[in-house]
C-alpha cells in the first residue's frame, strides 16, 4: 500500500528568511509574497482567496498577526516539521486500517498558512498544515501533531464520502459543530484515545468544558438562535474564544456524535442531510442544556 505524498514548503520559506529577517516588517511580508507566489502559485492563490471570503486581507493578516512572532517562531517551526515528516505516515496509515480512509491524501506542509485545512490540491484531497499556527497554538509535540493530522483525515473522509453519494453541504452553526464533531471522534477512533490535541496548551481545557457542557450547549443554542457567528466557538485566533477557552464547539460536536453512535453506524454518522443535522444537533444540544449536573455557569 503506498504511502502519503508529502509536499514540503518550509525549505522554500528559509531561503527567504535567511535575508529578509533582516528588513523592517512590511518589506519582509512584500518580499514573502513576491518569493511565495511564483514558487507555490496554487498555494498562494487559495490562501488569498480564503481570507478574501472571510472579509480579510491576507497581507494584513501577514503584517499584523504571523510576522511580528516569526524571529521566535522560525526554530520551533523547523522543529515541528521534523516531527511532521515522522508522524504523517503513521497516523495515514492508521487511518486506512481503523475508519477506511480509501483514497489517496497529499499533505502539505506550509511555512504560514491555518494550523490544519483539509481540502484540495492540484486535484487531490489534501491536508494543508500550516508550521507558524501550530506553533503558535502549542501543537509541536509528536502526540499533538499526530491528533491535528488524524483530526483533518476526519475532515477528508467525510467529504470524500459524501462527494461518493453526491450529498450536498450544510452551513451555519449546527452544520460547523457537525462537521467538527465527526473529525474529532475520526481523530480518537484512528488514534485509539481520547487525543483532544486542542488541549495542548490548556491543561484545564476538557475538565472544564466536561463540567460545563450543559451551560456551553445552552449559549451555542442562544448565539445561533440570534444569528450571530460561532467563532468563539470554532474561531483559533486568541480573541475567539468562550471564557478563556478556544475550541469548545469541537468538545460539543464530539460528544454529539459520541451520543449518536448508539444507534447510527459510523459511516452513517458522515452522510447525514443538512435538515437532518440542523434538527439533530439542536435536539442533542437541548438534552444537553437540561441535563444536570455540572458546575456551576461561569
Amino acid at each position: 500500500m503506498p504511502g502519503p505524498k508529502i509536499v514540503d514548503t518550509l525549505p522554500t520559506f528559509l531561503q527567504y528568511w535567511q535575508d529578509a529577517r533582516h528588513h523592517p516588517l512590511e518589506v519582509q511580508v512584500d518580499l514573502w509574497l513576491a518569493h511565495y507566489a511564483p514558487q507555490w502559485p496554487v498555494l498562494a492563490d487559495k490562501q488569498q482567496q480564503a481570507y478574501a471570503e472571510d472579509g480579510l486581507d491576507w497581507r494584513t493578516v501577514l503584517k499584523d498577526r504571523v510576522f511580528p512572532f516569526l524571529p521566535e517562531r522560525v526554530p520551533l517551526m523547523e522543529q515541528a516539521r521534523h516531527r511532521l515528516l515522522a508522524c504523517i505516515p503513521a497516523v495515514y496509515g492508521k487511518a486506512r486500517d481503523v475508519v477506511g480512509l480509501d483514497f489517496d491524501v497529499v499533505f502539505v506542509i506550509l511555512a504560514i498558512g491555518w494550523g490544519g485545512w483539509a481540502t484540495q490540491y492540484q486535484g487531490e484531497r489534501a491536508c494543508l498544515l500550516g508550521l507558524d499556527t501550530i506553533v503558535e497554538l502549542g501543537w509541536t509535540e509528536k502526540e499533538t501533531m499526530s491528533g491535528l493530522v488524524a483530526h483533518e483525515l476526519g475532515h477528508l473522509l467525510q467529504l470524500e464520502w459524501r462527494a461518493r453519494r453526491d450529498l450536498p453541504s450544510g452551513e451555519g452553526p449546527f452544520w460547523d459543530m457537525y462537521q467538527e464533531g465527526f473529525a474529532q471522534r475520526c481523530e480518537h477512533l484512528i488514534l485509539g484515545d481520547d487525543t483532544w490535541h486542542m488541549a495542548a496548551a490548556q491543561p484545564t481545557w476538557l475538565p472544564w468544558c466536561q463540567n460545563h457542557q450543559s451551560w456551553l450547549a445552552s449559549e451555542f443554542l442562544k448565539t445561533a438562535a440570534r444569528g450571530d457567528p460561532v467563532y468563539n466557538f470554532f474561531g483559533s485566533w486568541a480573541e475567539f474564544n468562550i471564557c478563556g477557552y478556544h475550541d469548545c464547539g469541537r468538545f460539543l460536536g464530539h460528544e454529539m456524535l459520541r451520543r449518536w453512535e448508539k444507534d447510527t453506524e459510523f459511516r452513517d454518522m458522515a452522510l447525514l442531510t443538512p435538515a437532518q443535522v440542523d434538527d439533530r444537533l439542536r435536539q442533542a444540544l437541548e438534552e444537553m442544556a437540561s441535563s444536570p449536573p455540572e458546575a456551576a455557569s461561569p
